[in-house]
């Protein structure tokens, strides 16, 4: 059986990039790293916006869901971008779109009132393991601003991944 490190790492691979862009979009990083020399940081801020990366949020309420991967918030619009990554297999990909949608509504909610937003957007940023892209995927992309052609790099590290997890269970170095 494999450790859950595979699966994760994965995911993490997804979400690297993802606020590696971010950053350098708003000037919170100075120099681009390949995603898998990348470490984020949990805390990016700066005059116009703050990043937050596996960040637990404090609510007024209690949620089940309060720790997305990615947070985005642009202060001088007051809006924000609760940003969760999902690397499900093919035949998942459009109910794991809704599921981060319907799992973090209630966290939006309580974080648009709680901080006085004008907007607040779940964005599921969901590939599948085979780098299956769901058009969800551009839809997302353009909601945060980013370039269009990003979720090659997403897609490309996927594949590497599930590559790597199959090429482990093959050879029989699969016990955790």
């Amino acid at each position: 059986m494999l450790s859950s490190t595979e699966y994760t790492n994965r995911h993490n691979s997804v979400c690297k990039i993802l606020h590696q862009n971010l950053a350098l979009k708003y000037n919170l990083v100075a120099t681009y790293h390949p995603y898998y020399k990348y470490t984020p940081q949990r805390i990016l801020e700066n005059d116009r916006v703050k990043l937050l990366w596996d960040h637990t949020i404090a609510t007024d309420h209690s949620v089940n869901h309060n720790r997305p991967d990615l947070v985005l918030l642009l202060k001088e619009e007051r809006a924000c971008f609760i940003i969760d990554v999902a690397v499900p297999l093919d035949r998942n990909t459009v109910e794991k779109q809704y599921e981060k949608i319907r799992n973090y509504g209630p966290l939006a909610d309580d974080m648009k009132q709680t901080w006085r937003l004008q907007k607040m957007e779940v964005v599921p940023v969901v590939i599948s393991a085979t780098g299956l892209v769901p058009q969800n995927l551009h839809k997302a992309l353009k909601t945060l601003d980013l370039r269009a052609g990003l979720y090659m790099e997403m897609q490309k590290a996927v594949i590497l991944a599930t590559c790597a997890i199959v090429r482990r269970v093959l050879s029989g170095d699969n016990l955790t």
